[in-house]
């Protein structure tokens, strides 16, 4: 399919593209095609990049806006997307037991629960569902 079919197919669920929110599985498939076509075409500027037979502000513009889309894959197909909430509550409550005298800082820092609900709203869910992360 063309790349820019894909992109467009895509741009429908720009929620995954830009936040913490898993991709369908079909569009997950799509994002790591995307990838990997972006990967190679990153290469290839590079590549160009390195000859004496192209523009380089040209070439930097490219390879800035590759760069820029690599990124966005990225996160759209990473696996801790795919986390069941469950478990991400666990880990949660884990992260959160103990956490006095983890690390000693010369400045004051609030408590880990505070910071989990101040990611994303995914997260915030989670933390706020999950009594044993406030007690």
């Amino acid at each position: 399919m063309d790349e820019n079919v894909l992109w467009r197919h895509l741009d429908g669920f720009g929620a995954g593209l830009n936040s913490n929110q898993p991709l369908p599985d079909p569009e997950l498939v799509i994002a790591k095609q995307l990838l990997v076509l972006t990967q190679t075409k990153l290469r290839e500027i590079i590549a160009d990049m390195t000859s004496d037979y192209s523009p380089i502000s040209d070439l930097v513009q490219r390879h800035n806006q590759l760069l820029e889309r690599q990124e966005k894959l990225c996160i759209a197909v990473a696996p801790w997307k795919r986390v069941p909430l469950e478990v991400l509550g666990e880990i949660f409550v884990h992260s959160v037991d103990g956490e006095e005298g983890v690390i000693s800082l010369p400045f004051h820092k609030p408590p880990f629960s505070w910071t989990l609900v101040h990611v994303c709203l995914t997260w915030r869910q989670v933390a706020l569902d999950e009594p044993r992360i406030w007690d």
